[in-house]
This record gives structure tokens, sequence and C-alpha cells, in this order.
């Protein structure tokens, strides 16, 4: 028989009607339907005064580089660690967490997608449907958006930090960069472009996965196989259904088989 004392304690007790997860030491909590921030200890450091979220928002309240967003009145704003507004509310929806120094947010009016910086200024006009976070540089942005999700009349491309239109709006759908490609869908077909907006893998395939691990998986004529990121089929398409690869393996489907394949070097 092992030894030592495996009897489970509650390090913070269940007191909260929704916690969330802990960044830069705190923690979003709600109680009686009022949102403020937790230690570690379960103390409070913020007082729960700001309005409460639906639990589904809690991923996005959290403390980053010093700010946290919530709301007040139904209107969005950022605090400090000490609870102070460092942004007063006036953004809709949620609020997005910063990353080098910007946030994509929801203005008032038009209820358009921009990027403010920490004073609460916009960086990057709010024009668009939809604006993704960045990734390598660039982020993928809507308008004209449908409630499928795609743009209408070619109207996804990419901006940089600045919000210049760095790939023009010509897509029906683009998601982020991953490895130096986005899978990007036009006239009910799939590829990948670059950074410079070439196309690597032509869009002529049913579907395409985001790049992980070097490759991607591609649909051609209703069966599934593997590129690079040149375009080169590593493993032909003659699966039924595949999954990206992680660590190193890829879950598949082949005659109704479930299965994960791996790729020897």
């Amino acid at each position: 028989m092992g030894g030592g004392d495996t009897t489970e304690k509650w390090v913070i007790p269940p007191q909260f009607e929704i916690i969330g997860e802990f960044s830069e030491g705190l923690a979003a909590a709600q109680q009686n339907n009022k949102l403020g921030f937790i230690d570690k200890k379960g103390k409070w450091v913020i007082q729960p005064v700001f309005d409460g979220n639906p639990p589904f928002d809690y991923c996005y309240v959290k403390f980053s580089e010093g700010l946290a967003g919530v709301a007040k009145n139904r209107l969005v704003g950022y605090i400090n660690k000490k609870g102070e507004w460092r942004i007063k509310p006036k953004f809709r929806g949620i609020a997005y967490k910063f990353k080098d120094g910007l946030a994509k947010a929801r203005a008032l009016e038009g209820y358009k997608f921009g990027y403010i910086n920490k004073s609460g200024e916009w960086v990057i006009k709010p024009i668009y449907d939809w604006i993704d976070e960045f990734s390598e540089g660039l982020a993928t942005v809507h308008i004209n958006k449908n409630a499928q999700g795609f743009s209408q009349d070619k109207s996804c491309g990419f901006i940089d930090r600045k919000g210049n239109q760095v790939i023009p709006l010509q897509y029906d759908f683009a998601n982020s960069f991953s490895e130096g490609l986005a899978r990007v869908r036009k006239n009910d077909k799939w590829g990948f472009i670059n950074r410079k907006g070439n196309c690597i893998v032509p869009i002529i395939y049913d579907c395409v996965l985001t790049i992980s691990e070097g490759l991607a998986g591609v649909e051609q004529n209703g069966k599934w196989g593997f590129m690079d990121t040149t375009g080169k089929w590593i493993i032909k398409p003659e699966f039924n259904k595949a999954e990206s690869f992680h660590n190193g393996r890829a879950k598949v489907i082949l005659n109704g088989e479930v299965g994960y394949i791996g790729i020897i070097k």
C-alpha cells in the first residue's frame, strides 16, 4: 500500500455561480449575477459589480496585458487589476483580449468590428462584419457576411496591423494563417494561399483542412489525402474522412474503420 494523503480538498470551495480560467493571477467569477475577479485563494480582488455574463462568454473574460474586458449597463470597456476603468464602456458584445497592444472590438453604432489600442482608440476602423485575431501578422476580414459565415460577392480578405488590405477582398471565406498558409474558399472550392496572396494550392478542391505539422487534409472527389505546404501530395486521397495531424498522427476513416496514420521519415 502506498503512503500519503490522497484525499481531495477544495482549494476554492464552491460558492460562485460561474467561474472562469485564471489569467495573470486572477479569474472572473460571478455571484448574484454580478461579475468580479478572485485570486487563487478565492478571495475577491475586484468586487463583483459588473454585469454578469452567459457561461459561454467566460472564455473571453480574463486579463491580458494588464487589462480585462467587462460590461456595465450592457456596454463593454476595460479595467485594470485594481478594478479601475482604463477604457470606459462604449463597445458592444464580447470584450476580446489584448494581444501586442491591440484588441478586437465591436462598435456601438453600426455593429461593425475593428481593432482598438489600450487607449480605446480605433487603430483599425470598425467597417467589417467580422474580423479574426491576427496570426502571422495578418487578420482575416469579412464584409457582406451571411448567416452561414461566408462572405457574399467575394468579400473576404486579409489586413495587416495598420488596417491595410494586404490581400484583397476576393474570397468567400478564409481562415487565419498557419505555418505560412491560409485556406480560402471561392466558388464552392478550396485551396491555400501564402502571405503574399499567391495561390500555393489551387482553389479546386472539395475541402481542405488547416495546415498542421506541415500537412493539410485535402478532399478530392469524395476522398481524403494529405498535402505538404508546397501543394505536393504526401498521402494520396484514399480515405473516406480525415482529421488534421497532431503529435505526428492523424485520425482517418477507411471503409467504416477508424484508425490513425503517421508519416515515416
